[in-house]
């Protein structure tokens, strides 16, 4: 790529910013790269402990951003800014008292208040850590079966492991230091500022990118078996075991929500502004970027949740090496944060990819890390650094087995992408 259509690029998407203020078959090859479903066991799906059934649970959870990065390389462990994916709370979800018990709490039967009016906040409180139903829910994301949501999806279906293949986010929900805003305020709440400072926001990543052999298996199970499920702890369960209504025999049921994406080889703003509106993806590139997310109810999991998402084409960031970053992904001018959409875009895309860990470009819609690990291969066998294919219009390699290359194989590496869905 030459300087010149770099200085294209700019012009294109500088114009828009003042305008507006390989496959199924690949992962039959990846062995143990693969995802499978580790059974919980023979779990009783109902809570161990005497509950009232007529009581409504509580809670109400949901992300309003997601975001995948498709960096795979075996250097990147212990790394947590390349994450695989990112899920979080930011502006409008978190977690919220549902109607239902709202309602229930307004009878006198349940919570008998002097004058008859509505319960205090105190009331409300004081019942609602006292109920079975409800008792010690804590937000809860991993990759799960659909047809089971009690399994727990990762590579090799091996047991599960806290931290990793499922975290438990906030803290107990009926702990006065998340309910209290909770039961205090109508809507979502998404920051709990007297929460201990590592769980004071509804945010979650799960990271499996050794290799691209386990990044291709996630997104093709993701694709058919598995989703993004957003589940609420039972302490009476196994620790992976998610909260069920009373007398569920419905394995795909539980309390929170499903998120069922999609991956494709999707043109992205950094080869458009290069090739135009018409370029499409040579067939060798990845399925590496996330392009639909779909939100179900997992209380009712075969209807949507009432909620859409919006997978931005312009929201597929480039990943560029910090060796070519002065000529593929220079840095935005300062100037540009004058720009009320400029402003907004960058504060979007840093919830996820922080100051102190990436340089981004809102302008070349590309990213750069800023430490010493790579995205990329250090070096090729020969002992060179690779080099990388980052117009999506060209012929690339990926280290999977399995594809047919053909002669010659191509000699660049395929390009890697951060990309982000939002909840409308």
């Amino acid at each position: 790529m030459r300087m010149k259509n770099i200085q294209f690029l700019s012009v294109r998407i500088t114009a828009i910013i003042s305008g507006s203020v390989l496959l199924m078959v690949f992962f039959q090859n990846c062995g143990k790269a693969g995802f499978d479903s580790q059974n919980a066991g023979g779990i009783d799906l109902s809570s161990k402990t005497s509950v009232d059934t007529t009581v409504p649970f509580a809670f109400e959870a949901a992300f309003d951003e997601i975001s995948y990065n498709s960096c795979a390389v075996a250097t990147l462990a212990g790394h947590p800014e390349f994450y695989s994916i990112k899920a979080g709370a930011y502006s409008s979800a978190g977690v919220q008292m549902t109607t239902d018990f709202k309602n229930s709490t307004r009878s006198q039967a349940i919570i008998r208040t002097d004058d008859g009016g509505p319960p205090s906040i105190d009331q409300v409180k004081l019942y609602l850590a006292s109920t079975g139903m409800n008792k010690a829910a804590a937000p809860q994301f991993a990759m799960r079966t659909r047809t089971n949501v009690q399994q727990i999806r990762n590579p090799g279906g091996t047991v599960p492991a806290e931290g990793l293949d499922f975290i438990t986010m906030l803290g107990s929900l009926t702990d006065d230091r998340w309910m209290d805003p909770i039961v205090r305020y109508s809507g979502y709440t998404y920051f709990f500022s007297l929460a201990p400072d590592a769980n004071r926001s509804l945010e979650a990543t799960l990271t499996y990118n050794k290799d691209e052999g386990t990044s291709q298996g996630l997104r093709n199970d993701m694709g058919s078996n598995g989703m993004f499920a957003l589940t609420f702890k039972d302490p009476n369960l196994v620790a992976t075991g998610a909260r069920v209504p009373p007398n569920t025999t419905d394995t795909r049921m539980a309390y929170g929500k499903g998120y069922l994406p999609t991956f494709e080889a999707a043109i992205a703003p950094y080869t458009t502004a290069l090739e135009g509106t018409a370029a499409i993806p040579n067939v060798l590139n990845p399925n590496n970027i996330l392009t639909t997310l779909r939100e179900i109810d997992l209380t009712n999991p075969t209807a949507a949740s009432g909620k859409t998402w919006t997978c931005d084409p312009n929201r597929r960031y480039l990943v560029v090496k910090q060796n070519d970053a002065a000529t593929y992904c220079p840095p935005d001018p300062y100037s540009y944060m004058t720009n009320a959409s400029y402003r907004a875009e960058y504060e979007l895309v840093r919830r996820h990819l922080k100051p102190e860990d990436w340089q981004v470009s809102i302008r070349y819609r590309c990213v750069v890390p800023k430490g010493t690990t790579s995205c990329y291969a250090t070096q090729t066998a020969a002992g060179a650094e690779p080099l990388i294919e980052y117009d999506q219009t060209q012929p690339c390699f990926q280290t999977v087995s399995g594809i047919p290359y053909g002669t010659p194989r191509p000699t660049k590496y395929c390009a890697q992408y951060v990309s982000f869905c939002n909840r409308n």
